[in-house]
């Protein structure tokens, strides 16, 4: 029998790390260490993290080596050219550019390696030449030929090159999309950031991060084929660092994007689409504006299963009642066997007609909920109960257009706060509460400089003020509100009643007309201290074919004007609740 030597080779596609000495196929040969180690051992690891991002800069003569990482390769000192530093240089003149803020002094260059301090001013080390990001790609729309090349269709379906200028969303720049079917609005880096923690498939190249999302991910776009808003699904998401000025372009009626100087932007020109560097638009220019947005085609939300809900945050203290059915399907003495509990629990349980959120999730066994169960709070008064099942109603749309405009809640208590004259407003959220969730809510006049200044409307419900701030993700106040991402996928007659009730409650409008009352005008303003509201609220209206403008300043304030406005506003039935 042959023998054999322990580790006498390493298999041509292994490679073996340097701290803990183990073989894998899945060893990076750059980084020359295994991926428990990067994560466990990070102090060790780190210095060869750092060589390997220098060598593979070292070809562009970028900035990057730091100095652990000369200490613990003195073999690369030389090799490499450019200044050896840890962070962007901070002692020079400030260059302005990207989100770093370098500072570079005299004759050296910033950490992107492109600019340069000659004589005291800034300059750029490109002139006739531009930083471009490029992949192989099947589509030969995306070919770089496509705006000249007549044999274009030809290409397919083979691979061609892509060649774009190096551009971006800031990370900050909103955008709908359905994640996991699920639609929401959200900046742009949150989303990606979210999807590289979780993606099974990432690439490095340079400065540019590739990623395939590891969930299905569409957002809303524009087809310049259709001339229509589409969801469209997205292959892969790329993150990179910043190397150019934000611009803000804004259109004649109020709608403003963030992008990077040379973002490609779609521009009608002589009857045709095109698309042009961000940075050569100009004033008079045409580029396409979402006016109506389509409805996704999502399944909407009929009902909240608030025991399921609640089993998914794990909440406890929550008691489940009406259901003592269940407490007699078997003895006293098999149910505390089976619970492991005392038998004397069971004869509360019994008298009570209530029973702990866990001993009904373990007995319950049919998913089908009935309609009479009702969950509160343990020790809670019996008018604070709310119904197991939430149904998806005009009412609730009502009730929370209501709330994000004057609702909040705090320590168990969920509140409304409406004018002294709108004694009719607090009186409907009151019997709205009851249809709704079951809640008995009471009024109250609060004073101001011994006067009557605004009528409450406030029910003490823990589990209540739970569904608002957990299940709805509604806010809790004046900052946090924001849309709940059910509605995006509702029908138009439910985001109606919710954008009413709304404006009933928060905003301020005037219409102007002839003498037989036929409204040629109409100016509606309502502001907010949330940007999340805002831009939800902006996204449903364009859901109903009606474009608000977003003034940023101390708050955010929708705006809508115009003669065109007041026939969208009257027949899309949106009552605004103001005097006319």
């Amino acid at each position: 029998m042959p023998n054999f030597k322990k580790n006498s080779a390493v298999s041509p596609n292994m490679s073996r790390c340097k701290i803990c000495d183990k073989e894998s196929e899945e060893i990076s040969k750059t980084l020359k260490v295994c991926l428990e180690c990067i994560r466990d051992k990070w102090d060790e690891a780190l210095p060869f993290v750092e060589n390997a991002h220098t060598m593979s800069r070292k070809s562009f003569a970028l900035p990057v080596i730091s100095r652990k990482s000369q200490e613990a390769f003195p073999e690369i000192l030389g090799k490499c050219s450019g200044i050896f530093r840890n962070k962007p240089p901070m002692d020079g003149v400030p260059c302005g550019l990207c989100v770093n803020n370098c500072r570079i002094p005299e004759n050296d260059v910033g950490y992107c390696g492109i600019r340069t301090n000659v004589h005291g001013k800034i300059k750029s080390r490109v002139d006739e030449n531009a930083v471009v990001e490029c992949y192989y790609d099947v589509l030969p729309t995306n070919c770089v030929s496509m705006n000249f090349c007549s044999n274009r269709d030809l290409c397919y379906p083979h691979r061609n090159l892509a060649v774009f200028y190096g551009a971006c969303l800031p990370s900050f720049e909103r955008m709908f999309a359905i994640v996991r079917g699920v639609p929401s609005i959200q900046p742009i880096g949150e989303l990606i950031d979210k999807e590289f923690k979780e993606s099974d498939m990432i690439i490095h190249s340079k400065d540019i991060i590739w990623a395939k999302p590891k969930h299905e991910i569409k957002i809303a776009s524009f087809d310049p084929k259709s001339l229509r808003i589409m969801y469209t699904p997205v292959s892969k998401i790329m993150r990179r660092r910043g190397s150019s000025k934000i611009l803000e372009i804004e259109t004649e009626n109020g709608r403003a994007i963030h992008v990077t100087l040379d973002h490609p932007m779609i521009v009608l020109e002589k009857s045709c689409f095109t698309t042009k560097p961000a940075r050569y638009l100009k004033k008079g220019d045409y580029i396409p504006v979402a006016k109506n947005i389509p409805r996704p085609k999502l399944q909407s939300l009929k009902e909240i299963d608030l025991i399921e809900e609640f089993q998914k945050l794990g909440v406890e203290k929550i008691s489940v009642y009406n259901a003592k059915e269940l407490l007699y399907k078997q003895s006293r003495s098999e149910l505390a066997k089976l619970l492991k509990i005392p038998e004397y629990l069971i004869d509360n349980w019994r008298r009570a007609d209530s029973l702990p959120l866990w001993v009904y999730l373990k007995l319950e066994d049919s998913k089908r909920r009935q309609k009479k169960l009702k969950i509160g709070a343990k020790y809670g008064s019996r008018k604070n109960r709310l119904y197991a099942i939430i149904k998806i109603s005009p009412e609730l749309a009502t009730l929370l257009g209501y709330y994000l405009s004057e609702g909040y809640t705090s320590k168990g208590i969920v509140e409304f706060c409406f004018g002294i004259k709108e004694k009719g407003l607090a009186n409907q959220t009151k019997h709205l509460i009851k249809i709704v969730f079951g809640v008995t809510a009471d009024t109250r006049i609060s004073k101001y400089l011994g006067k009557d200044s605004c009528i409450r409307v406030y029910a003490r419900s823990e589990i209540l003020s739970l569904l608002f701030n957990k299940i709805l993700a509604a806010g809790s106040n004046c900052y946090k509100k924001r849309i709940p991402n059910f509605v995006y996928a509702m029908p138009q007659k439910f985001i109606m009643n919710l954008l009413d009730s709304y404006f009933v409650g928060d905003s301020h409008a005037r219409y102007s007309g002839g003498r037989k009352k036929v409204f040629k005008s109409i100016s509606i303003s309502c502001t907010t201290a949330s940007e999340e509201l805002a831009y939800g609220i902006q996204y449903l209206l364009t859901r109903l074919g009606i474009t608000p403008r977003i003034l940023q300043g101390r708050n955010y304030q929708l705006w809508l004007h115009g003669g065109e406005l007041a026939i969208k506003v009257y027949y899309c039935g949106l009552t605004i609740g103001i005097e006319r």
